[in-house]
């Protein structure tokens, strides 16, 4: 397996790395399926498609339950965070011990956001920008 799964993870860690971690910098978490880590934070990355106001209109940020339920339990004393870039450069990020555990449902997506091998149910929930934070 390759360092990084994508070359948008990539170009995220680097950018947050300057940007917002300078002092404590993200790296690849090879012994989890959680993307980011480093000495106070456990981070899922996601780059988005599409814009904020679409996804404001659709309901919030969507974050898979596994992986939401994955960094609620390896967490440990870390801080648990799901950041998001979009489109327009921005990054916003849900420290996921200070908000509500989203409202479940299924919908259909994509077996792989890399390779299109048809799409599964998976278990969603929404996260709200007002719960989160602009980090960039």
């Amino acid at each position: 397996m390759s360092k990084y799964d994508t070359v948008d993870e990539m170009l995220m860690e680097l950018e947050l790395n300057t940007k917002v971690f300078k002092d404590d910098p993200l790296k690849k978490n090879v012994n989890s399926r959680i993307d980011r880590i480093n000495n106070k934070y456990l981070i899922e990355l996601k780059s988005r498609k599409h814009s904020i106001d679409k996804i404001k209109q659709w309901g919030g940020a969507t974050i898979e339950r596994d992986k939401y339920r994955a960094l609620m339990r390896e967490c440990g004393d870390k801080t648990p965070g799901y950041i998001n870039k979009f489109p327009c450069g921005s990054y916003y990020g849900w420290n996921l011990k200070k908000i509500k555990e989203p409202s479940w449902y299924e919908k259909m997506y994509n077996i792989s956001t890399v390779e299109n091998k048809g799409l599964r149910p998976k278990i969603v929930g929404d996260l709200q920008f007002e719960d989160g934070k602009k980090l960039i």
